[in-house]
């Protein structure tokens, strides 16, 4: 199977030297999501020579669609030499019975010069098809035969499936993004993608919690997984910032939390990527109190680094709708946020010199919460790694104890406190259960409870299997 891969528009206006770099980057990093594909670069195409494969062909080019860089893509049909009576007799040949009782277009493309234009083309290749077609049609037709002449050859396509366009990622140098695996933070990371940059990530456990870390790990590997195309050396750095809350809340009068939370989570980005160029985040201006203007310059004066917020100027309705577009949408929604750290009415006219009075304390602290950080790297993180953090060893005192084994087993050995609920109907029926409190889930072996106990932390709740 060979397929024909175009570069994003904005590539073809780069400069000569800058416009090689990019595409050999665009190439290793196809070569990343294809590692059995062959490929042969020309000035502004790529050919893809993909072995052969039983199963979807649409499903295995799908990939294609998420690599930035690539402007569109197109599964070549079949070849001849660039020559225009040969192009004529193989276009009639190949698309004949294709266009019969149907309306058609011939859309002709050289790359180089020849000796016959496009038109010429379309013309003549138009005129073989159109005794079996319905009629000619140029502005909707049902079937569009493309031609692209290349130097010695001429492809034929009928499919031209857009790409997400932006440049490769490893062209635009390296930042370090603040996640929470909510809406904005994982739309900000995949625009930066789009321009090219590799991420680097700092997750911030603000309630140390096992669960919330699990989901959070999963749908950042999920984004890298779909998005990260080129950025094979990303992490993630996890830290624990309970210590951090608890000082503050002890120390810092509520109105002013939000703010310097910020304020510790720009810090801890800036220690942590010393080594990038800039810490990116998910903001946009007034969507919270700590986000009004005067708050961001207040937090920003925190960092000497320089902060990039793709979302500065998106409403959340629009963020929501690139989440339904990237197909994460759900993953976003069921991620708990703990930002809001009190109900007191917060100040949303912070100035940066009475925030630097107030945070100084604790921002002494962070240096040594995070060199208890975990670095994580994403292409190394397995299943194991998530789900270590689905158990629990010690029980809660507060915890709602569910046994999940059959009937039988139950009945042989009942545990003491332990909620009856058999395993398929604990998983057909947990959504009804109070997601302010925490669960346990119990079976013999391990393996059931935590299927069960992933199912619900996935769904936003706070669950674990009993280890």
């Amino acid at each position: 199977m060979r397929v024909l891969v175009r570069f994003a528009n904005e590539i073809y206006l780069k400069s000569a030297h800058v416009r090689t770099r990019f595409q050999r980057q665009l190439q290793h990093n196809i070569a990343l999501a294809l590692p059995t594909a062959q490929m042969h670069a020309a000035w502004n195409r790529i050919l893809l020579q993909l072995p052969d494969a039983e199963g979807d062909d649409e499903r295995r080019l799908e990939v294609l669609t998420r690599i930035a860089g690539i402007g569109s893509y197109s599964p070549i049909i079949s070849s001849c030499a660039a020559d225009l009576e040969q192009i004529v007799a193989s276009g009639a040949a190949q698309f004949q019975a294709a266009v019969h009782g149907k309306s058609f277009a011939v859309r002709a493309k050289r790359i180089f010069k020849h000796a016959f234009t496009s038109k010429d083309i379309e013309i003549a290749l138009g005129a073989k098809l159109v005794a079996a077609a319905a009629k000619v049609d140029l502005r909707q037709p049902d079937i569009t035969v493309h031609v692209e002449v290349h130097r010695q050859e001429a492809v034929f396509f009928t499919d031209v499936v857009a790409g997400v366009s932006g440049l490769p990622i490893g062209t635009g140098g390296r930042g370090i993004a603040l996640i929470s695996g909510g809406f904005d933070s994982i739309v900000a990371a995949k625009l930066m993608y789009g321009r090219g940059v590799k991420l680097d990530y700092v997750f911030a456990n603000l309630p140390g919690d096992r669960a919330h870390a699990a989901s959070v790990l999963q749908i950042i590997k999920t984004l890298w997984q779909r998005y990260g195309i080129g950025d094979e050396d990303a992490c993630i750095y996890h830290i624990n910032y309970q210590p951090l809350l608890a000082a503050m809340r002890e120390r810092i009068a509520p109105r002013y939390q939000q703010v310097i939370l910020k304020r510790l989570l720009y810090r801890s980005a800036e220690l942590l990527g010393a080594q990038h160029q800039a810490i990116v985040t998910g903001e946009s201006i007034g969507q919270v109190s700590s986000q009004t203007l005067a708050n961001l310059v207040a937090i920003e004066a925190a960092v000497a680094m320089p902060v990039l917020r793709p979302l500065i100027a998106h409403h959340k309705e629009q963020i929501i709708a690139i989440t339904r577009a990237m197909g994460m949408y759900q993953q976003c929604a069921n991620i708990q946020e703990y930002c809001q750290l009190t109900d007191a009415k917060p100040v949303t006219n912070m100035s940066a010199d009475k925030v630097q009075n107030l945070d100084a304390d604790i921002l002494a602290m962070l240096p040594a919460q995070l060199e208890q950080a975990e670095c994580l790297k994403l292409a190394e993180i397995k299943t194991d790694d998530v789900s270590r953090f689905r158990h629990v060893g010690d029980i809660p005192a507060d915890a709602v104890l569910i046994d999940c084994r059959s009937d039988n087993e139950y009945q042989q050995s009942a545990r003491p406190n332990f909620q009856h609920f058999p395993y398929q109907r604990l998983i057909a029926n947990f959504q009804q259960f109070d997601k302010t409190k925490t669960y346990l889930i119990y079976c013999q072996s391990g393996l059931q409870s935590t299927a069960v106990a992933a199912l619900m932390q996935d769904s936003g709740y706070h669950a674990y299997s009993v280890s």
